[in-house]
């Protein structure tokens, strides 16, 4: 209950975990790639850092922080540096949030998966082929962001 002395209830205390968290993750500026490449960048980051804080889910972020608005606004960025509209831009933002919190909920099961207590699931479906799961992120990343050019790009 000593925490509660610094912080008034759980709500404030996850949001300062997760803001801590997010802290980690640089946005890459405009000298560093295309669009893509940044994009790239910066979820690979976005993956390696909650891959570091298992324990933390990447839907913490959905009611929105400091930090988690930092890293929306550099998204929205990115892509409004690609050449997207505001509205094209949120549509993408959507889909590859829904993307990544999808990847770092399956990433964080993998625990659990490998030791065979969950069934059918893509570790399931995946382990009899060659590619790793980092090839898998890979493959759906590309096209994600393979579509959304198709679908919302001037």
């Amino acid at each position: 209950m000593t925490i509660y002395h610094y912080v008034p209830n759980k709500e404030v205390l996850r949001e300062l975990v997760l803001d801590h968290i997010l802290r980690e993750i640089r946005i890459p500026g405009p000298d560093e790639g295309t669009w893509e490449d940044r994009l790239r960048q910066l979820e690979r980051e976005a993956r390696r850092v909650f891959a570091d804080h298992r324990d933390v889910s990447a839907h913490l972020g959905d009611r929105g922080s400091v930090e988690s608005s930092r890293l929306a606004e550099g998204v929205l960025g990115i892509l409004h540096d690609g050449g997207f509209s505001p509205d094209a831009a949120v549509l993408c933002f959507a889909a590859l949030y829904t993307f990544m919190t999808g990847q770092i909920d399956l990433d964080a099961m993998a625990d659990a998966i490998a030791g065979g207590s969950l069934g059918a699931t893509l570790e399931g479906v995946t382990r009899f082929s060659q590619f790793s799961r980092d090839e898998l992120f890979e493959f759906g990343f590309d096209a994600v962001i393979e579509g959304l050019k198709v679908k919302l790009l001037r």
